[in-house]
């Protein structure tokens, strides 16, 4: 169980405008379910709101939503790798962990045991 399947694509391909573009495409193609539902529920709140700044003070609050963490993300993404690279062997531990975890648990569900 402990395999994991990657596509090993060179970082360098995709330091241009077009390959930008293609990785922005996959991560909405991954993530548009996730957002549509949200987005979907705003646009029609917004529009049945009656008065056009209240939708951009609507939507305007969403994308504030939505950038925020990736801006931060972007500010601290290199310490933040770093630390993790220190940190791999704890990692490893919790892996173990939750995987067991989620073993005991399974089966004290097919038991129809409870943990209240």
């Amino acid at each position: 169980f402990l395999r994991e399947f990657r596509l090993n694509i060179k970082v360098q391909k995709f330091g241009t405008p077009l390959g930008a573009f293609f990785i922005g495409l996959g991560f909405a193609a991954g993530w548009s379910p996730c957002i549509g539902p949200v987005l979907g529920s705003i646009l029609i709140y917004s529009s049945m709101s009656g008065s056009v700044l209240d939708g951009m003070k609507m939507l305007g609050a969403y994308s504030l939503g939505m950038a925020i963490p990736f801006l931060f993300t972007s500010l601290i993404i290199n310490s933040a790798m770093q630390y993790l690279r220190k940190s791999m062997k704890v990692f490893r531990l919790i892996n173990y962990f939750i995987g067991a975890s989620l073993i005991i648990l399974g089966f004290m569900m097919i038991c129809g045991l409870s943990i209240v």
